[in-house]
């Protein structure tokens, strides 16, 4: 029996989940009307224009790459979402993220400073997908807590259910999934069971949180209990927490278009474009971008200096919205995972080469036998790979993971 019905379509009340969350469950976004109240500026017409070398520099410098003294939490807090994922071959999707903002760390050293801190650092929640957020942002996504609750989802657990649940947490926890569970059968994948539909509701309405991994488990723990007082509130409005939202993914961003601020919080461009008003993004243009951009109050003044050689992983919020990496650097990319071996590229789990401010090649590697293994790589069309470039990249990437080597293995360049 699975927990949640799927071709089912779900209608909600504000941008709860869009393009994200379950096979065959399609969430479709009622925006309506919105009285918001300008705070800082009236948007206008775009006043300045940028080439699309000076956009680069712009998003390099807002996502935080070429500002590498970052320590883990405070990149988690510039960035505001950070995507988790279970794939592990180079190491997982926030440890790439976090280790490319703050260089000379480690995997191991990473998940200390999240999880083995006393006080909690981050909370996991459906953001842009499974991501990690700062805890002190709880406040801010209390409207995709409020929409879940409004919303008439057909997979809602049953209240007995639910309130079992919470009383064994509150009697019981922090709890693993695998302790809640009991004999239930685990499903697979999305073959949710019961009681995982439960406790994701209870994660998305925040009845429950999560702040802490072992083992790459999840503890579950009582939302009141762990988040810090001053922080354990739903009292913002939509529309306020939208803006504070839009102007940390401006920042992060850099210069993007509505399309790339939707995508960055997953909500509907209409809920973007009504909440702009309320931010400090000033419109401009970018050549050869047919839309509005909007640009950072923050962004650098001067040419920023140039990238050393690192690879981006495929979660890395730079690289997310595959029509902006198209859009900025003229690439195509997407993770290859989850295809059949003989249907992939560029490999399981190939990497894209930053230098300077433009994408030179992408890898695919492993960790193998405590060695990182480059297995191939693919330049992006005549841009040239030097050698130097490349041993940088694959030693920066062989410290964050805490081996002692890199290896090449069956290497094979092309274009």
């Amino acid at each position: 029996m699975l927990g949640i019905s799927m071709g089912k379509t779900v209608r909600l009340d504000f941008g709860l989940l869009p393009a994200i969350c379950l096979p065959g469950l399609h969430f479709e976004i009622e925006t309506g009307s919105i009285a918001g109240v300008s705070m800082t500026r009236q948007s206008g017409r775009p006043q300045e224009h940028l080439s699309l070398v000076e956009a680069r520099q712009i998003a390099i410098h807002g996502a935080g790459i070429c500002c590498g003294n970052r320590s883990v939490t405070q990149s988690l807090e510039h960035l505001g979402v950070v995507q988790l994922d279970a794939i592990n071959v180079v190491g997982r999707a926030h440890q790439l993220t976090l280790g490319a903002r703050a260089p000379g760390i480690t995997h191991k050293e990473i998940d200390v400073q999240l999880w083995g801190q006393g006080a909690p650092v981050a909370f996991e929640y459906m953001a842009h997908a499974a991501s990690l957020l700062p805890i002190a942002d709880w406040p801010l996504w209390s409207f995709r807590r409020r929409s879940t609750r409004s919303a008439n989802l057909d997979w809602r657990p049953d209240n007995s259910l639910q309130k079992r649940l919470l009383k064994t947490v509150e009697e019981n926890g922090p709890l693993s999934m695998r302790e809640l569970r009991g004999n239930e059968r685990a499903g697979q994948g999305w073959d949710w069971g019961p009681t995982k539909t439960a406790i994701e509701y209870l994660l998305w309405v925040g009845d429950l949180i999560c702040v802490r991994r072992e083992g790459w488990q999840r503890r579950f723990d009582m939302a009141e209990r762990v988040v810090p007082p001053h922080h354990f509130t739903d009292d913002i409005e939509d529309q306020a927490a939208i803006a504070h939202l839009l102007t940390k993914a401006g920042a992060v961003l850099g210069v993007a278009t509505a399309d790339d601020l939707a995508d960055y919080l997953r909500i509907s461009k209409e809920r973007v474009l009504a909440a702009l008003p309320d931010t400090p993004l000033e419109a401009v243009l970018v050549e050869g971008w047919n839309e509005t951009a909007w640009l950072t109050p923050d962004s650098p003044k001067e040419t920023c200096p140039p990238v050393d050689a690192q690879f981006i992983g495929p979660f890395d919020n730079l690289i997310w919205y595959r029509p902006r990496l198209r859009r900025l650097f003229s690439v195509e990319h997407s993770l290859e995972a989850y295809k059949p071996a003989a249907k992939r590229k560029y490999g399981y789990y190939a990497m894209l080469l930053l230098v300077g401010s433009d994408f030179v090649a992408r890898a695919d590697m492993k960790i193998e036998a405590k060695a990182l293994r480059l297995l191939s790589m693919h330049r992006e069309g005549e841009r040239e790979v030097a050698q130097g470039d490349l041993e940088r990249a694959l030693e920066r990437l062989t410290r964050l993971a805490g081996l002692p080597s890199a290896s090449v293995i069956d290497l094979r360049v092309s274009q």
